[in-house]
Parts: structure tokens; sequence; C-alpha cells
């Protein structure tokens, strides 16, 4: 894993609410308008339910940062963001802060684009928290390709929750908000996509980590603010242990086991690659080498999140 002190890399000084996240874009004006600070942009990716909100939140909570919240910036290239933006969020009942709302800053309502311009005049960090929920493209081509054309330099903080404490918390908010839950089967699988986005954008991109939801602390946010330099010191008081809900596989459908073991056995994985200093991100370039000398952690992380293996987990459904 390339450790958190590099993540941050050195800086430099719809007619419709809900976009059409299947059109193909041309993103070379936002390009041309995010690459003179792309290197100070920070994305906060994980699965629903995984700890996204908390961090971005704790992050937040410096005047140094300012990251939207689940923005859809890869399917949204029209002038009017401001409110379509508003409009989503006041929908599901989210109460204006940094993280849910933009400030008066410009007189018109451009494209994202020319919001984020204008945010990053005012903090060191700007970007966005994407949650990732069950029932899009599991390889996130689209995702990854835009991330890659605006904000391939961009630093990108992974955040991964255990996943049967993930997929509990996914279905009792959807049975407290009177919303059908997701297929356990699909929370679980929608997790493994996001650890194989995870090792493909650390393999890929220059400025990627991540983090273990249970294991944030001020330690944690002492490490970031160093790598950002940004004072993060209001940043730990958003964890608090004594809010975590005590769960166990017996929570979870009989159905749903063989998944939840295999997204068990993938986080075990990720646990070992993050604790390691190096993880050789580069090794372990065929999925059939199969001499135990020559497997990594990463690598074998990357062997049990492939596609094909994914693929034989769904048919065993």
């Amino acid at each position: 894993m390339r450790p958190v002190s590099g993540v941050f890399g050195r800086d430099r000084r719809r007619a419709r609410l809900w976009p059409d996240k299947t059109a193909p874009r041309n993103w070379r004006e936002a390009h041309a308008v995010v690459r003179p600070f792309s290197r100070r942009c920070v994305f906060v990716i994980g699965a629903a339910r995984s700890g996204t909100t908390v961090l971005q939140n704790a992050l937040n909570a410096s005047a140094d940062f300012f990251l939207l919240g689940e923005p859809g910036f890869e399917s949204d290239d029209r002038p009017g963001f401001a409110a379509r933006y508003r409009e989503r969020q006041a929908a599901v009942g989210n109460l204006e802060n940094k993280s849910t709302a933009l400030p008066p800053l410009l007189d018109g309502d451009p494209p994202w684009w020319i919001w984020l311009r204008r945010l990053s005049e005012y903090h060191r960090r700007v970007g966005a928290k994407i949650a990732i929920n069950p029932g899009g493209d599991p390889s996130h081509a689209a995702l990854l390709a835009f991330q890659g054309q605006v904000f391939y330099d961009s630093a990108y903080i992974f955040i991964f929750r255990d996943p049967v404490a993930t997929a509990v918390s996914r279905q009792r908010l959807s049975r407290a908000n009177g919303q059908p839950e997701a297929a356990w089967q699909d929370v679980f699988a929608n997790m493994l996509s996001v650890m194989r986005l995870y090792v493909r954008m650390a393999a890929l991109f220059p400025n990627v980590t991540a983090l273990l939801h249970e294991d944030i602390d001020a330690g944690t946010f002492a490490r970031l603010a160093t790598a950002s330099g940004c004072d993060l010191s209001m940043a730990a008081p958003y964890y608090n242990a004594a809010q975590l809900r005590a769960v166990t596989a017996e929570d979870v459908p009989q159905a749903a086991h063989a998944h939840a073991h295999y997204a068990t056995e993938a986080h075990r994985l990720l646990r070992e690659v993050l604790a390691a200093e190096n993880s050789l991100l580069q090794s372990n370039q065929n999925i059939e080498n199969i001499d135990p000398r020559h497997r990594t952690a990463f690598g074998s992380l990357a062997m049990l999140l492939d596609p094909l293996m994914l693929k034989r987990l769904v048919q065993d459904r």
C-alpha cells in the first residue's frame, strides 16, 4: 500500500434531477479547468454504509477542506449544477453543511468544474465523497474513466468497513427509511466490486490509499494532516467506538453466507495489504501464477477479486 504520507502528492500553487449516468461525455473542458489544481483534489470512495460520510464530515471539519457529498461529477456536464445538487440533497432530508450544499460564491450557476475551481481559491483541498451502491456496473468503468481523464493525479482515500457490519447497516437503514432492501448477495458483491476498484486504482493511479473504518483514530488524522498540510485537529472527535453496533454472521441470512464469507476473506487480505509498508503493487502479473512463493498480499487480493473469481461466486448463488 502507498503510505498515507504519500497519497496527497505535492501541491501546485439536467433538465432532470438525476443526471443520465450512461450518456457519453467529453471532459476536455472540465480537465482544462481542473488541471491547475487537480493535485489538491481529494476523493473519499467506499461502498454505501462503509464509513464514507463520517470520514467526509471529519475532513470537512477543517477549514482547509471542502468535499461535496456524492455530487455525481461524472454524469453532470451542464450549467445549473448547484441547483440540482441542492435539490438532490434536500430530497433525502439532508441539512445544509459543507457536505451537502454550496456557499453563494458565484452570481450564476455554472457547471460543477467552475464551482470546484472557485472553492479551490478558498480551501487547500477540494473534492467529493463517492458512496457506491448495489445495482450499478460492477466494473465501475465509467467512474474509472472519468476520474482518470479529469482527476488522475488527485488524492484518493478508499474507506472499508467489516463486510458483515456494512451489509447489516445498509439493510437496517433501508428498513428504517421504508425502502426495499437490496438482495444481501448484491450488497456483498457491491463491496467486493469496490475492493476491486481500489486494487485497480492503487496499481494504476499515483496517489491512492485506503483506511479501515474501525481502525481510524487520532493518529490516522495526524498522519493525514502531515501528508495534506492541513489542520485536522477537529477530525478525530467524529469517531466514537461506542457508536459501533456489534454484529455477527448470524445477522446475515443463510442464503448469503457464502457471499459474506468471500467478502470477509477479501477484507482479511485487504487488512494484510494495508498493514504492509510496501505491498509491491506491480507484482503478481498473471492470475494463473499459483506458486505461493511468488505471491504478495496485494497480488493475492487482486486474484481473489478477479472478475473470473467473482463471476463464479455469482453463479453459485
